[in-house]
């Protein structure tokens, strides 16, 4: 087969000579490295007076950019070729100077959409660029924006059709060019207005954001048109849907706004006789059987960090889901050449077979296997996920504990302890304090593992995909990874704090435990790290759902603030019990409440109570001095003292 008989049979649901590799090139660092090109540096050109100021025009000028821009990619498509893969992504984007006010310093640029877009290089030089303001965070600021900018989004569609179709003639002999139709729907309806904006819109004001979504609709469905008149025959779009820990809003608002949207794009696709490769970021099982009912032909880059497996999805919308859905059931394609793929010999990975009708097309996918339980000799044995290629630690918690309470060797003179205050001190420490996993090797002492032996044992029972209820009284359902998913809300609504009843999380006899632990810690020379059980941020996000929280501060303040201060009263009680439990001690993963809604409140009080409390404990140790740390709470994290 040569690299499109071998690609089109894979998207058919049939079996291929090899597993198709498509390569996801785009960025000048990779191909100019491919290539063995040396890489201009753009933004320092920005910097000169002179040069500066030509290079600002040329940026702007419709002709240079397209020239620039079809160069990188036809290098792209170039490299993959080289590398021997059967297809590569090509994508158009159209930017201008920006010459606005920017969040960062810096050049920038925008897009027709209304996206800012800091400039920046690697340490080559190459030109990298990151979303990072929206310039539409207002109805008024939106329709200003879309009539100004109306003849620019008929040019960018002109651009992309000419773009596409220059590459398909110059490329289609050797290598399959995918027609990427980027950014989609849901991200160019809320980067340009900002998320916490747009989420706030969608509940004050949702007929402008369906206005705002219609709009984006008919322009990327134009936008298809223009790619596929090139000739190609996958199409690939795409939209972020999740984050690490699930969706980024909840599947039934997503259908209610864009469900519709996304039916007509696959059903235009059809229409012209091609394939539609969706992809989305982050953890997105649950949008998996709305792929299949929106009519999508594959999925495409899943993420393994997001928990993403791919024999999970293979269960949930494969053959195993019954006859009716094998016809649509969603091919994913796989980057990794079965001959390089050390999971599955010639073969590949045997879930992604081709005989499997799954097919792996997903780039650099990692899946990750559950250790077998018998074979594991401690408690963590249930809830223990690896990757194929890793060892597995089999260890019980309470010998972990041993492994940790063990000296580290240290410099003369210091303790592990010594080494880590000074390096918060930067003070120059003899050597840096470290803490390793495997093998354990350790400066620091850290509460948290008695946390998660507590997690794993009462979780070491249930199979995936078993529900149960947390002390939180947040509906989790266990997950092969550490984390298990939220899937219900207690307070998602504010008006029922009133009867909420929170777990006893300051109990004494939680901390009894911790006296011998701190004394064996200290013996050892130890830096006491204490885990915060509360998590204001993460906690919130469970009990809430992330975007009744971030909806929370303008339509339920009073209750927002009331909430806010019966966690810091939680956590400041917590923190009261650590103090009672031992002498030395920091507070562990206060950066967790960086950015959090209404973090400088929490902050204000935590700080108040943590140095009242530190008076008499200083007054006792003087030679000690810190007290939960203040000096690692003060620097850089919410203060300003």
């Amino acid at each position: 087969m040569n690299f499109k008989e071998r690609m089109l049979t894979a998207m058919n649901h049939e079996e291929p000579d090899r597993v198709p590799v498509m390569g996801l090139i785009m960025d000048p660092a990779t191909v100019d490295q491919v290539l063995g090109k040396n890489a201009t540096n753009v933004v320092k050109l920005l910097d000169k007076p002179v040069a500066g100021t030509a290079v600002r025009k040329l940026l702007d000028s419709n002709w240079f950019w397209d020239r620039m821009y079809f160069k990188n990619f036809s290098g792209a498509l170039e490299s993959a070729t080289r590398l021997g893969f059967d297809a590569n992504w090509a994508i158009y984007a159209f930017m201008q100077i920006y010459k606005g006010e920017t969040n960062d310093k810096g050049a920038a640029l925008n897009d027709v959409f209304g996206r800012v877009w800091t400039m920046g290089t690697d340490d080559r030089g190459n030109l990298s660029v990151d979303y990072s303001q929206a310039l539409c965070p207002t109805e008024a600021a939106w329709e200003a924006w879309v009539e100004e900018k109306s003849a620019l989004f008929d040019r960018v569609i002109r651009n992309a059709t000419s773009f596409h179709q220059r590459l398909v003639d110059a490329h289609s002999d050797k290598i399959m060019p995918i027609g990427y139709a980027a950014p989609g729907i849901f991200e160019n309806s809320w980067q340009a207005i900002g998320f916490v904006d747009f989420t706030k819109l969608v509940y004050e004001n949702r007929q402008f954001i369906k206005r705002v979504v219609e709009f984006q609709t008919d322009f990327y469905l134009r936008y298809l048109e223009g790619v596929m008149q090139s000739g190609v025959e996958i199409v690939l779009g795409g939209d972020d849907l999740g984050q690490k820990t699930g969706p980024l809003m909840r599947p039934d608002l997503i259908e209610e706004l864009y469900g519709e949207s996304y039916r007509r794009v696959a059903d235009l696709v059809h229409s012209y006789g091609r394939k539609f490769v969706f992809h989305s970021c982050g953890k997105i099982y649950q949008f998996l059987d709305k792929f299949v009912d929106w009519g999508f032909d594959g999925i495409i880059t899943m993420e393994p960090t997001a928990d993403m497996d791919l024999g999970r999805v293979r269960e949930q919308v494969g053959p195993q889901a019954g006859i009716d859905r094998q016809s649509r059931c969603l091919p994913s394609l796989s980057q990794r050449h079965p001959r390089r793929d050390r999971r599955g010999g010639e073969e590949g990975h045997p879930r992604c077979s081709p005989r499997g009708r799954l097919h792996s097309f997903c780039c650099a996918l990692t899946p990750l296997r559950r250790c077998d339980p018998p074979a594991m000799d401690g408690r963590i044995g249930a809830r223990t996920r690896a990757l194929p290629d890793l060892r597995v630690v089999a260890v019980s918690c309470d010998s972990l504990l041993d492994e940790v309470l063990r000296p580290q060797p240290t410099p003369a003179g210091l303790t592990s302890r010594d080494l880590v205050r000074k390096s918060i001190a930067f003070d120059s420490p003899a050597r840096f304090p470290y803490s390793f996993i495997d093998p354990v090797a350790s400066d620091f002492f850290e509460t948290a593992l008695l946390h998660w032996r507590g997690y794993f044992d009462q979780g070491e029972s249930l199979a995936i995909g078993t529900r149960y209820l947390d002390d939180w009284k947040v509906e989790r359902e266990v997950s092969s990874g550490l984390f298990d998913r939220a899937l219900t809300h207690p307070l998602r609504d504010l008006s029922q704090l009133g009867k909420y009843s929170y777990p006893d999380l300051a109990a004494p006899e939680h901390y009894q435990v911790y006296e011998s632990l701190f004394a064996k810690a200290q013996d050892a020379g130890k830096y006491i790290v204490a885990a915060d059980p509360v998590l204001l941020f993460e906690r919130l996000r469970d009990l809430m759902g992330f975007e009744a929280m971030l909806v929370a501060p303008f339509k339920q303040r009073s209750s927002f603030e009331l909430l806010l201060d019966r966690m810091t009263d939680l956590t400041i009680a917590c923190l009261d019990q650590y103090a009672q439990a031992g002498e030395s001690r920091c507070v562990h993963d206060l950066a967790g409440f960086w950015g959090s809604v209404g973090a400088d409140r929490f902050a204000r009080r935590l700080r108040r109570v943590l140095s009242a409390q530190a008076r008499p404990h200083h007054r006792r140790h003087s030679s000690e001095r810190n007290a939960f740390h203040l000096a690692l709470l003060r620097r850089d994290l919410f203060f300003d003292s």
